[in-house]
């Protein structure tokens, strides 16, 4: 095993993490590494570390940049990567110390264009969820439709992380990160990657350690742009959706729809709009030419109860409906 991978991980505001990060990348038993440091104008003592192990260590480059956003940042990276392959870390999370070696591995052994591995996602209480995928090696334009659903639920088609890239492939279909959105963007980059792959392996090894921090998320906080995220995620995904079955494209369809829910008690809950605005969101919301096609494609059978009263309210665009919805769950769960 020879070919150097390029590990690029955003920084910012990560000072309290970041060096267990960097440490896993920079101890794994494959050593033909560089990273890529792209402090994104952080504001804490990040930016200090990050000098600090360019100093240190002569496979480790920094990249500063005023605040930009993650898509910025990860495209910097590439932008500035030099390996035959291409990881993304993000900068509290961490690797185990033979991932990079048994995705190479893979790599070496088969023409292949993508590898991913399991991952874990890590408590801050040390409680740890593994999503771990069937240990596969398949071609996707003739068999996705065999693991499609398992390898839904273990986020192959959403994480930019947990993979190892061709740079060759990014490089050639000119693939980056759309830095209009904050939201849905690792996954529209990984399906845009998949329309120009063919082979791919996946491993059942947990090789990414996803941590889940108690504070606030920006993916739990309501984002005026996630709805036209979505739209554009819908583009790349077409491609995928083509090679679906009819079970599979229900399931996908549904899945989508669920998703989309998601963004009404963000509305309501972590928008802080008035009342009329949240209506007025709302309504625009169900109104939308996208969140009616995403309706009319989802299936009831792979809806429990709960998503089958949110799919007739959206279908049936009674916003009413969804308000009183919402409140009802509010209530719920401060009881």
């Amino acid at each position: 095993m020879s070919g150097q991978v390029s590990v690029i991980i955003p920084v910012y505001n990560c000072e309290k993490y970041m060096g267990k990060c960097v440490d896993s990348v920079l101890n794994q038993s494959y050593q033909n590494t560089e990273i890529v440091l792209i402090d994104d104008g952080s504001r804490d003592n990040s930016w200090k570390i990050c000098n600090q192990y360019a100093k240190d260590y002569k496979n480790v480059r920094v990249i500063h940049q005023k605040n930009s956003g993650v898509s910025a940042a990860r495209n910097t990276g590439l932008n500035n990567a030099t390996g035959e392959y291409v990881m993304f870390v993000d900068s509290d999370d961490w690797l185990s110390p033979d991932t990079i070696r048994v995705m190479m591995n893979e790599f070496e052994q088969t023409e292949l264009d993508l590898v991913a591995s399991s991952i874990s996602f890590d408590y801050e209480d040390g409680k740890a969820v593994k999503f771990e995928q069937p240990a596969i090696s398949f071609n996707l334009q003739k068999n996705v439709n065999d693991f499609f659903q398992r390898l839904y639920s273990c986020f192959f088609f959403n994480a930019v992380y947990a993979k190892l890239y061709k740079k060759s492939i990014l490089e050639k279909y000119d693939i980056q990160f759309d830095r209009r959105y904050s939201i849905l963007e690792d996954s529209t980059f990984v399906l845009n990657y998949l329309q120009y792959t063919k082979h791919i392996c996946c491993l059942s090894m947990v090789g990414y350690h996803y941590r889940q921090l108690n504070e606030e998320s920006l993916v739990k906080k309501y984002n005026e742009n996630e709805l036209e995220a979505y739209k554009t995620r819908s583009y790349a995904a077409a491609s995928l959706e083509k090679l679906l079955n009819n079970e599979n494209k229900y399931f996908y369809d549904t899945s989508v729809f669920n998703e989309l829910w998601g963004i009404l008690p963000k509305l309501y809950y972590r928008s802080g709009l008035s009342s009329k605005q949240k209506k007025n969101e709302t309504i625009k919301f169900l109104n939308s030419e996208y969140v009616q096609s995403v309706c009319k494609k989802a299936d009831f059978l792979y809806c429990n109860t709960s998503q089958k009263i949110k799919l007739i309210l959206c279908k049936n665009k009674c916003w009413l409906g969804v308000f009183i919805l919402l409140s009802a769950m509010k209530a719920i769960r401060n009881k």
